[in-house]
């Protein structure tokens, strides 16, 4: 994010990178306890992002106002505990990882490197998407990061899923 700067494009809609740099600062409000719960529920299936709407904008804009120098040194940060707990740690993963690649692809840099913890990545994934994917096979020989990619709704190199899918 630092790289390519605030009025860069974040590969999310119409975001840019300071945009999307408030969206995962305001992950960490109130000490990460509301995304926590919230996250809790996601990794056991429930989809909450048509229902969060509206806190989770008020949030990235007070994270907006306080301006992208402080919210790369935030994001810097160890994030706070609870979201780093076994239960959502890979609902955490999916979503830092996910969202740095898509600045990646919209400011065309090389990929960056997969943990080894990528794959408790897909696997929630995998489970979060299992009514969309209606038991369809999965083609698990790419990479977790392309899987990722897939299963989160963005270009890969597996074909795109119809219906699309998408988080």
């Amino acid at each position: 994010m630092a790289d390519v700067g605030p009025s860069a494009p974040a590969g999310v809609g119409d975001w840019t990178v300071a945009d999307l740099a408030a969206h995962l600062l305001s992950e960490t409000a109130l000490g990460g306890f509301v995304v926590f719960v919230g996250r809790s529920l996601v990794a056991r299936g429930v989809r909450l992002n048509d229902l969060a709407g509206g806190a989770t904008e008020r949030t990235i804009a007070l994270y907006r106002r306080r301006g992208f120098d402080h919210a790369l040194t935030r994001l810097e940060a160890r994030p706070p505990r609870l979201l780093l707990r076994p239960s959502v740690a890979p609902v955490t993963l999916f979503e830092v990882w996910l969202h740095l690649d898509d600045v990646r692809r919209a400011n065309r840099l090389d990929p960056p490197a997969e943990p080894d913890s990528l794959g408790a990545a897909v696997e929630f994934a995998l489970r979060y998407q299992r009514r969309a994917l209606a038991g369809a096979p999965v083609d698990r020989s790419v990479s977790n990061g392309d899987l990722l990619r897939w299963l989160g709704g963005r270009p890969s190199s597996l074909p795109p899923h119809v219906p699309a899918l998408r988080f």
